[in-house]
């Protein structure tokens, strides 16, 4: 019987850009899956265009990718705040990304 575990690691504050640094001890440690729960932070940069960020994200799955590690994207959590509607464009064109590069 093969055992599965789930691990959670929360880098509360951090952005795409912190999380590059953030994923490679896990990434050593040659995980089946990672879900990718990022770029929520991000949001309160108003200098960074939504392509942008989508971009950023898909580019950290992708590098989990060449190290032969299923990854999934989770998308970008609803907000109450003045962000939402930078998040739905977010999400749209993550969707978009996804599709082209076979990123769950």
């Amino acid at each position: 019987m093969r055992m599965e575990w789930l691990y959670v690691k929360a880098f509360s504050g951090a952005t795409v850009n912190d999380m590059k640094h953030y994923c490679k001890p896990t990434m050593a440690s040659k995980p089946d899956t990672v879900i990718l729960h990022i770029g929520t932070n991000d949001l309160r940069n108003k200098n960074q265009l939504e392509v942008i960020l989508a971009q950023e994200i898909v580019s950290q799955a992708a590098s989990i990718q060449k190290e032969k590690i299923d990854v999934t994207i989770s998308g970008l959590v609803g907000r109450n705040d003045a962000h939402e509607d930078k998040r739905r464009r977010v999400n749209l064109i993550l969707a978009d990304l996804c599709r082209e590069e076979e990123i769950r």
